[in-house]
């Protein structure tokens, strides 16, 4: 499991040949905003609980080092995941409206700030259903803070299932891209060179004449 869940991140950080990401981010905040889920805690004091929230390490695999929860604005809570080199790989972010006498949150995930904010913008525009698992945790992780709960990890497992699908599929494209690429880089061998191969310049019609060069 540790090694599917490292597959995920790292899927989205490496992924290349996305075309200019239209980001994702902004259809699944209008969805999530649709959907989302109520609770009968007051707005304020959902921030402060979800802020208080420690986002579990473990579902991102030995790529992340460190998770951080912190306010952004009076109605939104980040967690930005961290690697080795402190680097921000991957954002997941809720967002609390007042709904009646409680709360309505919904989620959304994020590319991370820094170095690799365009190379995930792009992976998350690739691999939508890897996108839909971080999702899919950012929601767990919602449910388990307000309700005070451990993270329930069989919660998560579906879109796991359907990430690592996309993580095969993926690597297998990356695969066939690399030697496609490899093939036209290769040199073509020089005239003198053993590997060299003229090209073909039809039959060869002086079978059958004469060794002196006469008709007779």
């Amino acid at each position: 499991m540790r090694s599917t869940l490292a597959g995920a991140l790292a899927c989205l950080v490496r992924v290349t040949g996305a075309s200019p990401a239209i980001p994702l981010v902004a259809p699944l905040a209008l969805a999530g905003c649709a959907k989302g889920n109520h609770y009968a805690v007051r707005p304020a004091d959902a921030c402060a609980q979800l802020a208080a929230s420690e986002l579990p390490l473990m579902v991102f695999g030995s790529m992340a080092s460190a998770t951080e929860a912190v306010r952004h604005g009076n109605d939104t809570v980040i967690w930005r995941v961290f690697n080795d080199a402190d680097d921000e790989m991957i954002r997941l972010a809720a967002h609390v409206a007042p709904d009646g006498e409680g709360s309505r949150i919904w989620t959304e995930v994020l590319p991370p700030a820094g170095a690799y904010h365009r190379r995930v913008e792009q992976g998350m525009d690739k691999v939508p259903s890897v996108v839909a698992f971080y999702r899919t945790v950012a929601e767990e992780q919602v449910a388990s803070a307000m309700t005070g709960r451990d993270f329930n990890m069989a919660a998560i497992t579906p879109a796991m299932m359907g990430a690592t699908l996309a993580i095969s599929r993926q690597i297998q494209q990356d695969a066939m891209h690399a030697a496609s690429d490899a093939q036209a880089r290769r040199p073509e061998p020089a005239p003198d060179s053993e590997d060299y191969a003229p090209a073909d310049e039809g039959p060869d019609t002086s079978y059958g004449e004469p060794m002196d060069g006469s008709d007779s």
